[in-house]
């Protein structure tokens, strides 16, 4: 799959919509998550939702449970500070093609 850094998006309006790759998510983003996530949870993949003042954004994470009959989706909401090292996935989401259609 590709992939582009967070701080390649030229506009910080183009940031919503993106979705972020899970495994190389900070590790207080994912704790901060895991306190509302119960046992036998996983996150599935992570959009950044919302954007708010002071570089904030809310994070909305997808999750499931390992184990359960009937697969759904969990939405957990989180508030974090924006980081420009954040790895998005290229294909996913808005990604860089809603990049190139909002640049042209």
């Amino acid at each position: 799959m590709s992939w582009f850094y967070y701080k390649d998006q030229p506009n910080r309006k183009l940031r919503r919509g993106i979705w972020l790759r899970v495994h190389s998510l900070p590790e207080p983003v994912v704790k901060e998550a895991k306190k509302y996530m119960k046992i036998g949870e996983y996150v599935d993949f992570v959009i950044v939702h919302e954007l708010r003042p002071k570089n904030q954004v809310m994070l909305e994470f997808h999750c499931r449970r390992l184990l359960a009959p009937i697969q759904r989706s969990i939405l957990i909401h989180i508030i974090v500070d924006e980081d420009p090292e954040w790895i998005c996935e290229g294909d996913l989401g808005r990604g860089l093609i809603g990049l190139k259609k909002a640049t042209q």
